[in-house]
């Protein structure tokens, strides 16, 4: 996957902060966004609040499976130790599907379990919540892309989260292939 569609996925998500209107949020920047190479590890993308804080990480991939390469351990770390106020918004673009989930802490210690080297979007279709993602046609104000975010729905979702997770020995190992 380049680099550069993520970056686009992510405008996406943030398009659609915007217009979910939360209280309050931030884009986190990372180095790599700033053209620097930086040892600071950032455990997400953007921070908001609703009723509460949290923090998303969006991940992207071109293929129908989202391999675990494309997440850092500190990421998964970051939900895992945190699943009441951080989640991944997953998205796909394969050939004509573009399709996006939200991937919560309790959904992602599955997967952990079930799945060596990668998530078939099988997986997410059966067990995540599928967001809307909408197109400049469907709201004149945005001309590009956005992913429609219900806070009120993923709020009441992250309050229903275990209090934290047991990192599984095998995560280190996964993401490194």
């Amino acid at each position: 996957m380049s680099k550069r569609q993520g970056y686009t996925f992510e405008a996406e998500v943030q398009a659609g902060l915007e217009l979910a209107k939360p209280v309050m949020w931030f884009k986190i920047p990372d180095g790599k966004s700033m053209g620097i190479r930086t040892p600071l590890k950032v455990p997400a993308d953007f921070i908001y609040t609703f009723d509460s804080m949290c923090t998303i990480e969006a991940k992207h991939s071109k293929l129908q499976r989202m391999p675990w390469r494309n997440f850092k351990v500190h990421q998964i770390e970051w939900v895992l130790n945190n699943p009441r106020s951080a989640y991944f918004i997953v998205g796909f673009t394969h050939k004509r599907s573009k399709r996006v989930f939200l991937l919560f802490a309790d959904q992602l210690y599955t997967f952990l379990d079930q799945f060596d080297t990668s998530i078939p979007m099988a997986a997410f279709e059966e067990t995540c919540i599928e967001l809307t993602r909408l197109t400049g046609r469907h709201n004149p104000e945005r001309p590009h892309a956005f992913v429609q975010l219900d806070l009120s729905l993923i709020d009441s979702i992250l309050s229903q989260q275990r209090p934290q997770y047991n990192l599984p020995v095998h995560l280190y190992l996964a993401c490194a292939k």
